[in-house]
């Protein structure tokens, strides 16, 4: 059985060949070394479960895409960084959702869909923003999702 590998191979591949991601990491987030600020941004794959289905296999997947939220030195209360503020919050929002949109359309219809995978939820995939949930002040976004591959290494015969 090699599903496991190719779920996670493709995924990773995915996040490495993107000019934005500097990590990819599988597994529990919180035992990778977030003091390191040069592995920002960062990927997080992490498979939740797996149900077997009569002739598939599902993988129910956590992704976490996120950056070090950069507090500058400027007044908060500058005329000019009202609504922006003084730090680098919506541009981490932007940038780490412009990789989850990438790679959900990806997976719909680009590079990494074959025969193999299937999306589950295919109408809607909801990203949900984090901020400060780690200890050095990471914001990203959070992306559940399923894929569904066939399970061809058991015969029902």
């Amino acid at each position: 059985m090699d599903s496991y590998y190719k779920v996670l191979d493709a995924l990773k591949s995915h996040f490495e060949n993107n000019s934005i991601t500097n990590t990819v990491h599988e597994g529990d987030v919180y035992k990778v070394d977030l003091s390191k600020e040069s592995i920002f941004p960062l990927a997080n794959i992490d498979v939740s479960k797996v149900p077997f289905k009569e002739h598939t296999i599902q993988f129910d997947i956590k992704i976490i895409v996120a950056d070090i939220l950069d507090e500058t030195k400027e007044n908060e209360k500058d005329a000019k960084n009202v609504f922006h503020g003084a730090n680098n919050l919506q541009d981490i929002y932007n940038t780490q959702l412009g990789v989850l949109n990438v790679l959900q359309s990806s997976l719909r219809r680009g590079e990494l869909m074959n025969e193999d995978y299937e999306v589950l939820s295919q109408e809607e995939l909801i990203a949900t923003p984090f901020e400060q949930r780690f200890e050095n002040l990471l914001v990203g976004w959070v992306l559940d999702l399923s894929i569904e591959v066939p399970n061809t290494d058991v015969s029902t015969c």
